[in-house]
């Protein structure tokens, strides 16, 4: 499995992740950390959207996935290596990862961090007649998700006005969801964007 989701990796950031491992110390890297601050949920902002859940099961990390846990090994600080990817996570309130010799920083998530009056604006059902499809995007437990007949539901992290990501159907590579407004700042439609697809419109119905 390693192999074929690096060759995805390639696909999406344009890394080349047999090359070796990059030596530099990025600005994200803490020597002083306490593993209680690892557990979270972590993402990135910009063109590169990855969400990482990193979760405790007695003393082992692990990065939960749509398929599953994969086992976090320590390194050093609060780096942390992935072996199933070939990349590093940098955990805590200082937070990144490593592909290849790219460097992602990310950020630490508060749950329930939205506004729901805010994010109920978004709620509804939105469809594309170019992919010819639909989502339905609601608010569960103070928080925004984006749910799919096949892909089942996930959480929409916000990282922009009007602009969210969410792993739909992938593990830790997302899609970018930016909602449109109309005249009078109601939501009328939304555009999808991933590695393979940019810009898809759907319109809210």
């Amino acid at each position: 499995m390693g192999s074929a989701v690096n060759k995805i990796v390639d696909i999406v950031l344009g890394v080349e992740t047999s090359q070796a491992v990059a030596e530099e110390v990025p600005e994200f890297y803490r020597a002083e950390f306490d593993e209680v601050d690892a557990e979270g949920l972590y993402f990135t902002r910009g063109e590169s959207a990855i969400i990482v859940e990193v979760t405790k099961q007695g003393d082992q990390l692990y990065m939960r996935g749509e398929y599953g846990a994969s086992p976090l090994t320590h390194l050093d600080g609060n780096r942390y290596r992935l072996s199933t990817f070939d990349s590093d996570l940098f955990l805590g309130k200082s937070a990144g990862m490593r592909f290849g010799p790219r460097f992602f920083k990310m950020e630490k998530r508060k749950h329930g961090s939205g506004n729901m009056e805010e994010c109920s604006r978004y709620t509804g059902k939105y469809e594309s007649a170019e992919v010819k499809t639909s989502y339905e995007v609601l608010t569960e437990g103070g928080e925004l998700y984006v749910s799919h007949h096949r892909n089942g539901k996930h959480l929409m992290i916000q990282i922009a006005p009007d602009q969210f990501i969410a792993n739909v159907g992938q593990n830790l590579f997302s899609i970018n969801i930016t909602f449109t407004r109309g005249s009078d700042g109601e939501v009328t439609n939304c555009l999808f964007s991933t590695g393979r697809m940019s810009n898809v419109a759907f319109t809210k119905v």
